[in-house]
């Protein structure tokens, strides 16, 4: 595993809260643009977070 970063760090544990909060039912979370606002980071960085949770099997990344 690569060496990250603290931002990208805190940014994986607040997207997996967010996921943990998604309504009951519901499997799909906000998009990326939706997430840079929610979390306050870049689109960038999103995508790394988003990579990394895929790669760990933790989501599932649909088109």
């Amino acid at each position: 595993m690569k060496t990250q970063t603290y931002l990208f760090k805190q940014s994986i544990n607040r997207m997996l809260q967010h996921i943990e909060a998604l309504p009951e039912g519901q499997s799909v979370m906000a998009n990326d643009i939706e997430l840079t606002k929610l979390l306050g980071i870049s689109r960038t960085t999103v995508r790394s977070c988003i990579e990394h949770l895929c790669e760990i099997d933790l989501v599932n990344e649909t088109a």
